[in-house]
Order: C-alpha cells, then structure tokens, then sequence
C-alpha cells in the first residue's frame, strides 16, 4: 500500500471529512518525521475524527474513538503509534501493540503504519496473523517495535515467549466492538494480563453498541471519549437502497433470481467498483464464478481461502485488478479501497451494525456511493426491516427501472422512507448548536489529559534536575518489571517540552472552533436552512 489516504481533490467529499482548508496536521505539533511521512503517504489535511483524537491522544490519555466507516481511525492509531516510537529513545522491543478482530484488518492497519511512518527512524512494524508459518513470525519479532495481529496469534506468541510485552507502552484495539464479542474475550484477557500497568490504551470502533463502554472499563483507567457522527450512523455521502425481488422456494432458484437481479444493477449503474456481500462462504465462490464467466473481473474472499488467497483477493480490490470483489462479513471491516463506490447485500446481515460496516465499504473518506440491498418479498424483507431500525437508517426502494447513477440521482417519489431519511438529516442539522458544547466538553478533556500529563513531566524534570530539550524524552525512572525506562503513558514525557502543551491546547481549540463553525455552514447551505 503506497498511498493509504484518498485523493482528496479527485472526488467530492462530505462533511464526515471535510474541514477547513486552512486545518493542517503541521497544526498539531506533530515530529517532523511523521509529518513527513503523512505528506509521503498522501495525508493532505485532518478529518475531523483526526483533529479531535489525534491531540486528546498525545496527551496519554485512554481513548474509546467512536467515528462512521471510513473518516479515517486508523490514521489516528498510526499517529499515536508512530509519536510514541519518536518520543521513546531507538529500541528493538515493542512499543506499540495493536490488536485486530480478522487478518484482512491487520493487514492493512500495518500497511498505514508503515507507509506513514517512512521516515521514523528504525521502525519496525511487523503483522502477526494466523495463516501463515509460526516461525516467520518469531524470525519476525527480533526485530519489532510495532505490533499489529489477531488475538489469537498474538496470544500464541506471547504463550512461547516470542513476544514480550513488558516494553508496550501503548495498546490499540481496532475495531473494539467486534473485539469484545465472546469469541475474543479469553485471548484478550490473556493479552492484557501480560502488559504493564503503565500504558495508554486505545480502543476504535465504527459501531457503538450500548455494552461496549463498561467491557471497556474492565481494561481502561478513566477513559476519555471521543464520538463523532452520533446522530447519523451512515456516511452522508452514501444513498441506501432496498430492492426487492421475487420470493422462490428453493434455495437454488432464489439465488438463480438475485443473481440476474445483481447483474442488472452492475450493467445498468455506473459504478467503478463494487463489493458483493453473502452471508455463506460457498455462495460468494459460486457468485464469484458465476459473474466471472459473464465478463465482469471478480474476486471472492471468505474465511474457507488459504491466507495467501485471501490477501492475493485484496490485492485485486486495491490495486483495481477487480471490477467486483464478492465477499462474506469477512470483508465488512477495515477494507478500504479507494475505488469502491457500490456495496450490493445479497443476503440480509445479522445485525444494524453489521450492515452499517457493509455499508460503509462504500463511499469511502466522504466520498459519494450507494448500497444496495436485495431482498425476497416476505419474510426476508421483514428481517431487513427489523435490520435497518437496529442501524437507524432509512433506505429507499430502489425503482425496478434502474437509473444510470444511482449515487446522486433525483429520487423524489422513490418511496416513504425518502421522507424519513430527511428527517434524519433536519435532526442531525437541529443538533448542530449542541456541537458547541461538545466542542467544550473536548476541551475539558484535553485540558485535564494535559494536567495530568505536564504534573508528571514536572515531577521527573524535578527529579533528575535536568531540562528539556525539544525532540528529546524527558528522564524518567526504572521499572521494575522490564528494567527500562519507566513511562507514564507512551510517552515518557513526550518530544514537547512543557510550554509546548499550552501552544498545542491554544491550537486545537482553534481548530475545533472553525470545524464548527464549517459544519454549521455546510449544513446551512446543503439544506437551505436559516442560520438561528
């Protein structure tokens, strides 16, 4: 992966992402090697979710950072992962550990890390997933100061003592809500009991369920959080649509009907790629098949390939050698490519969270797409129904003679939910004076993360009568459990010396005023509305 971050100037972009133009990562107070590699790596301006987690994390506080699908998250974990390595004197053990619910996220979550972090000196980002030879990885491992892996390898590492943790100073879980499921609690548990008391944790999800902030605080001490995109799960940027098709009794022939449904919509609708969702692994090969022989490139992923077929199929996504990558839930989260602008569900998903994440494969940084589930009459199209009232979206019935474009089309009269998901829009636009207090709400927490932070850096200063010098960590003590460098947080004190933390507070207040007062014009002038 080259160039993770999207071409901002290629396409239109929606608020989810978009800020001032003036807004640079330069006004973070970012190291230089990291501000480097984001330029390297195509990283223009922050997104929102960037602007607010990015400065609340150098401050060392645990983080639970809740943003829609494809506003950029995993550019914050490589952020804070990358500042913590330049803060922290050259060293081979590991610094940072980043966990991943599937191989496909830690993947690609290591491919960022790597390419913004070009410039750090002695970086040593290494991907730890099943699938492949134990033995590469513990060859792997001399030399890490990152790591990104699935639990249960990660957990088998560090059972035969190729890992050690001792030295982690922070720890990410990507992906969090999925993270928490039953499936992982055990691996994580193990995990988490290895890594010393003073760390800052991380936790990501594009999906919030009600339960996930007390699983958290098992594991966190006195979290800070971070949640963009409340009021509307869904990106803006991406139609939703339902399409329904006839009920068939047989398997074989209802899924003989979705598929001439599924070729009509790729040869009506102008789309460049499309990611095909299937709720069974056998039926995303035959579709895969199936597609292929009536001309159109495909690519199937599911959990049944070898690991080299499976990242050979993302390969095919990203570099665009695959016009339709058809695919099980494995390819729901943390997918990313640039190209895809239409998601088709051919099966309902289980849940509103899993279709928010599918959905969320398109449109991707606030891009514009369209997502298109298909449905039988009946029964089916009353599971959707209970589907998308989880989720708290609102999707059109896509009309049986299809449009050209279905991303920007006029779809006045598609249906009652059109009504609906307009109200959604009024009640995200009526919530926009209560920005200000969040806007507040993040400077407290900034300010109090900052306290903490310069109380403990005084302390040390004090301590070892010595100054700080800018691009240095501060001294700090022995612990007695690695015998080195003892931090609180990542940090060890951070490369900002003291006066430097009130410019960066100064700054991001700043900033996040005019992204308020951005959104409240975007809003004003997106909807017609008066400005109170």
């Amino acid at each position: 992966m080259s160039r993770p971050a999207h071409r901002l100037a290629a396409k239109p972009r929606t608020s989810d992402v978009a800020v001032s133009e003036d807004v640079t990562f330069a006004g973070l107070l970012l190291s230089e090697p990291v501000l480097l590699g984001l330029r390297r790596a195509g990283f223009e301006r922050p997104s929102p979710i960037q602007l607010r987690a990015i400065p609340l994390g150098r401050c060392a506080v645990d983080l639970i950072v809740q943003a829609k699908s494809g506003t950029g998250k995993t550019c914050v974990l490589a952020v804070l992962a990358l500042e913590a390595l330049v803060a922290a004197p050259p060293s081979g053990r590991c610094r940072a550990l980043v966990l991943a619910p599937t191989r496909e996220v830690a993947v690609q979550v290591a491919q960022v890390i790597t390419a913004i972090g070009v410039e750090v000196p002695g970086l040593a980002v290494q991907t730890l997933i099943g699938g492949l030879p134990l033995a590469q990885d513990v060859a792997n491992l001399r030399r890490c100061n990152v790591a990104v892996g699935t639990p249960g390898r990660i957990r088998q590492l560090v059972d035969c003592e190729a890992l050690n943790t001792d030295s982690v100073r922070l720890f990410v879980m990507d992906e969090a809500d999925k993270l928490m499921e039953d499936a992982f609690v055990d691996d994580i548990n193990f995990i988490y009991s290895t890594l010393p008391a003073s760390k800052q944790m991380i936790a990501l999800s594009a999906t919030y369920p009600d339960t996930l902030a007390s699983l958290l605080a098992r594991y966190m001490r006195s979290p800070t959080f971070v949640r963009l995109g409340k009021s509307s799960p869904a990106l803006l940027g991406i139609r939703q649509y339902v399409m329904t098709v006839p009920c068939e009794p047989l398997v074989t022939k209802q899924l003989k009907v979705k598929l001439e449904a599924l070729v009509n919509i790729l040869s009506t609708v102008s789309f460049t790629q499309c990611l095909v969702f299937s709720n069974h692994q056998t039926r995303a090969e035959t579709l895969c098949s199936q597609l292929s022989s009536r001309g159109w490139p495909s690519a199937h992923l599911s959990s049944s390939l070898s690991q080299e077929r499976r990242l050979e199929a993302l390969s095919q996504l990203t570099s665009l050698r695959c016009r339709v990558l058809v695919t099980t839930d494995l390819g729901a989260r943390g997918v990313d490519s640039e190209h895809a602008d239409l998601v088709v569900q051919l099966d309902v998903p289980w849940d509103g969270a899993t279709y928010l994440h599918r959905v969320g494969r398109a449109g991707r940084y606030g891009s514009l797409g369209a997502a298109v589930a298909l449905v039988s009459l009946g029964e089916e199209e009353q599971r959707l129904t209970t589907v998308i009232a989880a989720a708290g979206v609102s999707p059109l019935r896509l009309p049986q003679s299809l449009p050209d474009d279905i991303k920007t089309c006029d779809t006045t009269g598609c249906s009652s939910t059109a009504t609906r998901l307009v109200v959604n829009y009024d009640e995200e636009v009526r919530q926009i004076p209560n920005q200000e207090e969040d806007v507040e709400a993040f400077q407290r927490d900034l300010r109090m993360g900052a306290a903490r932070k310069k109380a403990f850096l005084a302390s040390r200063v004090k301590d070892a009568q010595r100054k700080s010098v800018r691009g240095r960590a501060f001294p700090a003590g022995k612990d007695s459990s690695s015998g080195e460098d003892s931090n609180w947080g990542p940090y060890g004190g951070s490369t900002l010396p003291p006066h430097s933390w009130d410019e960066l507070l100064n700054v991001c207040y700043d900033q996040q005023t005019r992204y308020l007062s951005h959104m409240t014009s975007y809003y004003t002038q997106y909807y017609g509305l008066s400005q109170s």
